[in-house]
This record gives C-alpha cells, sequence and structure tokens, in this order.
C-alpha cells in the first residue's frame, strides 16, 4: 500500500470512528426531563455518601414537608413517601416513593428546594450535591 494511501485509509476510519457515536446518539429515543413521571407511580433511588447521610435527610425532610404543605394540584395531592433501605457498605441508599404523581409535574430534588426553602436553595444544593452520588428513577405503571 503506497503512502498516501494508507494515509487516506486512516483518515477514512477515524472519521467513520467520530461519527459512529454521533449516528447511535441521534438513534436513541428521547427519555424525556429526568424527573418528570409518565406513569402513575414515580420512585428516584438516591445513593448518597455515608458521612452524608444526616444533611441529606435533613434536606430530603424539608423537601417532604414543603410538598405536604403545598396546595393540592388538579390530580389531588401527591404522596411523596421517603424510605431509608438498610445500610451498605459504599452508599447510603434512599427511596422517595411518590404516588400518585401529578402529571407533567418535576420532582427535581434542586428544583423543588427552590420552590420549599427559595432562601436556602443555593446552600442546601451545595449540600445536596455534596452528599449524593447518583440518583436514579423509576417511572412505574400498574399492571393490574
Amino acid at each position: 500500500m503506497s503512502r498516501v494511501s494508507t494515509s487516506t485509509a486512516v483518515a477514512l476510519v477515524l472519521a467513520i470512528a467520530a461519527a459512529v457515536p454521533a449516528v447511535h446518539a441521534r438513534q436513541q429515543p428521547d427519555a424525556g426531563p429526568g424527573y418528570v413521571f409518565a406513569a402513575g407511580t414515580g420512585v428516584l433511588l438516591f445513593h448518597v455518601r455515608p458521612d452524608h447521610a444526616g444533611v441529606f435527610e435533613q434536606i430530603m425532610a424539608r423537601i417532604t414537608d414543603g410538598l405536604r404543605a403545598a396546595a393540592p394540584s388538579a390530580g389531588g395531592r401527591p404522596s411523596w413517601r421517603f424510605f431509608r433501605a438498610r445500610p451498605e457498605a459504599d452508599s447510603a441508599v434512599y427511596v422517595a416513593f411518590i404516588d400518585p404523581v401529578d402529571p407533567g409535574a418535576d420532582y427535581d430534588p434542586v428544583k423543588l428546594l427552590t420552590q420549599v426553602a427559595p432562601a436556602e436553595a443555593r446552600t442546601l444544593y451545595e449540600q445536596l450535591r455534596a452528599a449524593v452520588l447518583r440518583v436514579e428513577r423509576l417511572d412505574l405503571e400498574a399492571l393490574r
């Protein structure tokens, strides 16, 4: 193979490799907003640093109390229940169980903090960000 065709082949491979993730990403279905639930029940799983569990619980208590005090929506007040799982080695796991969800409502904890504690939202956000390792969202649909 000549030097020109080798460099052309390398350039072609690099161009294809760069294009494949972009094409693949466009084919992924749109998951929609991260904290809006389409089905009747929503679950948020929070994986929290064990040494930040107390602060995390205080912040989530503020959100829970704020949601309970909020005026009911047209569909009725959603039930936001908060649980702590048994301790794990690498993280503390918490579950926010929302049933029924308010259709179209955004249950993003940061947005909820700005609603229930606007004056403290920035400080609470920084504490929440330091505490949470990851959040998983489940959109549950009843089968029966």
